[in-house]
């Protein structure tokens, strides 16, 4: 189970680091993608990663 969770934990991580650079690339005037695709991403992202920390933390007390 351990391994288990780490996978997870390591995964939120990831996704929230993408977020982070996502989030980055929003605050910028012109980009290319749109900013209503880049919004997307971001929620996305911050969602999954959330998700992953959770199911991490209930597979690690089980």
């Amino acid at each position: 189970m351990g391994r288990i969770s780490m996978l997870f934990i390591v995964i939120g991580l990831i996704l929230i680091i993408c977020m982070m650079h996502n989030l980055t690339l929003y605050q910028k005037r012109r980009i290319y993608p749109p900013k209503k695709m880049i919004r997307k991403r971001i929620l996305f992202l911050g969602g999954g990663g959330i998700f992953c920390f959770i199911l991490a933390l209930f597979i690690s007390l089980i």
